[in-house]
């Protein structure tokens, strides 16, 4: 069976379509590259993916693992130090309203607790027996506020979000760590009847940009207001294939996908200069080490 074929099987003849975007982005997740990535191809069950991922993928990262950059190494490394406290499948798929996710578990609870240490000076914080101790109320404009862009509908154009709407957001945050990490199934539902949706996408997907709105206010005041999107681009080969060695000879390609954009995203034009110093100050070292990966492989 060839990738094109268990994808066929795994998800359905409609995705099989897109078989190596799908495969290029459970890669991305499973090698550390980002956080999470929403699938948003044809419609499949989450355990389909969860076993297409388990059964397919990552035997298939195993075997075409180069060396990393220094940047991921650092980053793979302090995953593998917070695996002794985490319980569970380390890739799992969550489920977040209609859609989902698939996830590396370990480097999603580390991006989101250095999120939540950013809003606080209490050391220790997010140790998984002081959750109701994390005091979102101290958190400093200064440090953190660039990543959160209020983009509410009365707004005339975006800004840098409150301390009072990062700490809002903030308790989201936490409630995603929470569940996330006492849930050990590879199938996660994760409850979101309080959330900010499109703010807590943005956090489980990685990007260093958040759009945060008021919900009970109609709509948003980006429809007129010019964009910078940022985009990463790499190229993805694939060699031999432990399932598949006796259709493929050892050192054969069996895909290939150019220029696969594993990342973009949007910030508003009138916030540049904002936040273009707070990629500088607080740049996640997943998306330094995607730009590095980028730039070795074009």
């Amino acid at each position: 069976m060839n990738l094109q074929s268990a994808t066929r099987s795994y998800l359905g003849r409609a995705a099989s379509k897109h078989w190596k975007e799908i495969v290029c982005d459970i890669s991305s997740v499973i090698g550390g590259v980002k956080p999470a990535f929403l699938y948003d191809y044809p419609p499949c069950k989450p355990e389909s993916l969860q076993r297409f991922a388990s059964d397919i993928v990552k035997p298939l990262c195993c075997v075409n693992v180069e060396k990393p950059s220094p940047l991921v190494q650092a980053q793979q490394s302090e995953v593998a130090e917070d695996s002794s406290v985490v319980q569970g499948t380390q890739y799992i798929t969550l489920i977040l309203h209609d859609d989902i996710i698939f996830v590396n578990r370990l480097l999603l609870l580390k991006n989101i607790r250095k999120f939540l240490t950013t809003l606080t000076p209490v050391n220790n914080v997010m140790d998984s027996d002081n959750y109701d101790t994390v005091d979102v109320s101290t958190c400093r404009t200064s440090q953190f506020s660039a990543l959160l862009v209020d983009v509410t509908g009365a707004l005339e154009k975006p800004k840098i979000a409150s301390q009072e709407d990062i700490s809002n957001f903030a308790l989201a945050a936490r409630d995603v760590v929470f569940q996330v990490e006492r849930d050990s199934g590879d199938v996660v539902n994760l409850s979101c009847s309080e959330w900010n949706l499109t703010t807590v996408f943005g956090l489980l997907l990685g990007y260093p940009v958040l759009y945060w709105y008021e919900v009970d206010v109609h709509g948003n005041c980006l429809s007129y207001t010019p964009l910078c999107v940022h985009k990463c681009i790499c190229n993805f080969t694939f060699e031999s294939f432990p399932s598949i060695k006796n259709e493929h000879p050892s050192n054969t390609c069996i895909m290939q996908k150019k220029e696969h954009v594993v990342y973009s995203f949007s910030a508003p034009e009138c916030l540049s200069s904002s936040l273009n110093e707070f990629h500088v100050n607080y740049c996640p070292p997943f998306y330094v080490g995607m730009l590095y990966m980028n730039a070795m492989h074009r």
